[in-house]
């Protein structure tokens, strides 16, 4: 099974996703389920390879190694390709289907917010780190169902 996670520039809430399902994976011993992330919007690179933010939650919990070392943009071979596509936002699912025409059915969407361009720093760890919470529950619980 290939699953992939889709965020708006892949430095945030895919690649949290993505690098703790991994590690979920590696926990159950499961080789039969595949993780990707992209983002919809990844080729502008405000960022760089990823958030500091997203780096420090990763670092935080011995999660690096469980990361792809840079972002991916999202394109229409990279969805028609896998078995389940999870979208961090209703907002991503939308941006897909009208710009990459996806039109696939199986798939999830999450409701996980973005950052705000005005946070400071400590809002924007705070906002992180609780996002990282959520995500880590809904990884759990994806798992457990396929």
């Amino acid at each position: 099974m290939k699953a992939h996670f889709v965020c708006t520039g892949n430095i945030f809430r895919s690649r949290l996703a993505e690098s703790y399902f991994n590690f979920l994976l590696s926990q159950s011993k499961r080789s039969d389920i595949t993780v990707t992330s992209s983002g919809v919007m990844a080729e502008s690179n405000q960022w760089g390879d990823i958030g500091w933010f997203t780096y420090e939650l990763l670092k935080n919990d011995n999660l690096l190694s469980f990361a792809s070392p840079h972002w991916t943009q999202t394109t229409p071979e990279i969805l028609q390709s896998q078995d389940l596509v999870i979208f961090m936002q209703s907002f991503h699912l939308h941006y897909c289907q009208k710009h990459f025409q996806y039109t696939g059915t199986n798939h999830q969407v999450w409701n996980i917010p973005d950052i705000e361009p005005d946070m400071t720093d400590t809002e924007l760890l705070a906002h992180a780190t609780t996002q990282f919470v959520t995500i880590k529950t809904q990884c759990q619980s994806l798992l457990a169902s396929i």
